[in-house]
């Protein structure tokens, strides 16, 4: 079948026709019509997997050797089949074993280090952002010692400026670092 496809567009000439008002011209010339030559080139060409002729195994010697070398593949099919079985199986009573119902003092340990996890997170969190309201708990504290008779933004206030001069002469004695991002740590 590709021999004649082949064929027919080799023999006959270019159809392409003779461009008209704005087109484009064709990029196939109209003098490139197939000779004889050319013909019987693009024939010959065609025509050579036609004559080839494949070698088979019986030719080139395989049926003669005398080695068998299908009598093991049923045994090694089985052995291979055995193996993946074993993996199967293996895999299988894994799997059961992981869904094996807990013992009571099992969910009794599970229950337990929830609980433990739980109350770590909130109590971690809560002490992490103490940090940010430390100067509302001062006010508190100072509030629930006098009674409610100070409510602390005095007391607070003086306190910090005491500590001010301190830090100052600290800083100038140590080299006065300049630290100027958030919280003074850059």
């Amino acid at each position: 079948m590709l021999a004649v496809y082949a064929l027919s567009a080799a023999l006959t000439g270019p159809a392409l026709t003779r461009p008209a008002g704005r087109m484009s011209p064709a990029t196939m010339r109209e003098d490139a019509a197939m000779g004889r030559r050319s013909a019987l080139l693009a024939a010959a060409a065609t025509a050579l997997p036609l004559a080839a002729h494949a070698a088979t195994y019986a030719d080139l010697g395989g049926a003669n050797s005398g080695v068998d070398y299908t009598s093991s593949v049923e045994d090694d099919i089985a052995a291979i089949a055995k193996r993946t079985t074993e993996k199967n199986l293996a895999e299988k009573k894994r799997i059961q074993q992981s869904y094996k119902p807990k013992t009571a003092a099992e969910l009794q340990d599970d229950q337990n280090k929830a609980k433990l996890a739980i109350g770590a997170i909130a109590g971690g969190g809560t002490l992490i952002s103490a940090y940010f309201f430390k100067d509302n708990l001062a006010r508190l504290l100072i509030k629930v010692k006098s009674g409610g008779a100070d409510a602390g933004y005095d007391t607070l206030a003086k306190r910090k400026a005491k500590k001010a001069p301190k830090k100052a002469a600290k800083k100038e004695l140590v080299g006065a670092s300049t630290k100027s991002g958030p919280f003074g740590l850059f």
